[in-house]
């Protein structure tokens, strides 16, 4: 673009504004089903919420928490707790990798995680008739059981109701 192109500001401010098209909210909050492992168990999380994925984040631990809970992670100077349930659906020793979280203002909080989250396409999705025992910490907090393309199953997980019970605790 040449200098020449350049409208004075005068000019510039007295052409008329047209504003582009705004849609809704409500058109442009679409639920995402995400899932991800926890200790090889597929959970599914439907939001419209962000979500972030942390690759190791220094951990501030706390005294006498409850025994999910690794502690506190700041993330932009936002501070929240950081669970790791996979010893509790499976003991495992693995190091800790992925941190997945979820951002729900006031709500924040985040989950150690196996491998990188995927989002689950509603065309591979086919709704189980059953669920399998689920270990019994998450059993409540399970609304129903997903086989993406007949080889994989994810549960969809309720992650704020499973928190706020450990709040409550």
């Amino acid at each position: 673009m040449s200098i020449n192109n350049i409208l004075t500001p005068s000019i510039a401010l007295s052409r008329p504004f047209v504003l582009a098209e705004i849609k809704k909210i409500e058109e442009l909050e679409q639920t995402v089903d995400r899932g991800f492992k926890v200790a090889g168990l597929g959970l599914l999380v439907k939001t419209v919420e962000s979500m972030e994925l942390l690759d190791k984040p220094k951990i501030f631990p706390l005294p006498k928490v409850h025994r999910y809970c690794l502690g506190l992670v700041s993330l932009r100077g936002v501070i929240f707790p950081l669970f790791d349930f996979r010893k509790e659906i499976m003991a495992t020793k693995a190091p800790l990798r992925w941190v997945l979280v979820f951002n729900n203002g006031l709500k924040t909080a985040a989950f150690v995680i196996d491998e990188l989250p995927i989002q689950l396409l509603p065309e591979e999705i086919e709704s189980l008739d059953s669920i399998p025992d689920m270990p019994a910490f998450l059993a409540p907090f399970i609304l129903s059981g997903l086989s993406v393309n007949k080889k994989d199953f994810y549960f969809e997980l309720d992650a704020y109701g499973l928190l706020d019970s450990i709040k409550n605790h």
